[in-house]
């Protein structure tokens, strides 16, 4: 039987409690983290049938794009803020880009909140109970 590592970085976060993001994390492609094995491994400790696999692969592949350029445009914005602290700057534009950092932390953390209620739709609440033991366990 074939094992399958399903990489979904925001399932890891937890379903239920949700702590403070400051920044999304993207993997390199082909070189999964350690944490994201673990997560490979609590999710096949879920027993997700087939069909909740398909599922939660059509939420993450529908996210990971628009999570990927949120998380990039909030990096390039937290540089571009980095530079202007430094600068001369006046005061108004590295406050007018301290708002934009915000609002784009913002935007990726609701991003990733709708990617986890979407995903909770799928699985079980004993599922989803198990989860939060793993994670809790971790």
């Amino acid at each position: 039987m074939k094992r399958t590592l399903l990489w979904i970085p925001i399932l890891g976060l937890s379903l239920l409690c949700l702590g403070s993001v400051s920044e999304p994390t993207v993997a390199q492609p082909g070189r999964p983290r350690a944490t994201e094995l673990r997560r490979g491994r609590n999710l096949r400790d879920l027993n997700l049938s087939a069909e909740q696999l398909r599922q939660l692969q059509q939420i993450r592949h529908r996210k990971q794009e628009e999570l990927l350029n949120r998380t990039l445009e909030l990096r390039a914005a937290r540089r571009q803020l980095r530079e202007l602290l430094v600068s001369d700057a006046p005061d108004s534009e590295v406050a007018a880009q301290f708002q934009r950092v915000q609002r784009l932390a913002q935007e990726v953390n609701a991003s990733r909140f709708e990617a986890i209620l979407e995903m909770r739709q799928v699985l079980s609440p004993e599922q989803r109970q198990q989860l939060l033991q793993t994670i809790e366990d971790h």
